[in-house]
């Protein structure tokens, strides 16, 4: 994406940064100029296609919740799954 410094008029183009939301509004950490971020210049955007997200989604909570409930079911029912068989 490009980025254009209101003070100074730089440009910087970033292929790889680092983004976050900050004051509302979502900045990119490498896009810093003259003590503010810059403004990204508009141009045709796709979106991220290669963002990482490391929170669980809805699903993943409900399987962990499913299993926590099966869990505790079997414990309750006299089966441990840390105990040892003969």
């Amino acid at each position: 994406m490009k980025y254009k410094c209101k003070k100074c008029k730089e440009e910087k183009e970033i292929l790889k940064g680092t983004i976050g939301i900050f004051d509302d509004r979502v900045i990119c950490k490498q896009a810093f100029c003259c003590g503010e971020y810059m403004k990204s210049i508009e141009e045709e955007f796709n979106g991220f296609p290669t963002i990482h997200r490391n929170e669980y989604t809805h699903e993943d909570r409900i399987i962990q919740h499913k299993a926590k409930q099966k869990a505790a079911r079997l414990k309750r029912d006299g089966y441990d799954k840390n105990e040892q068989k003969d």
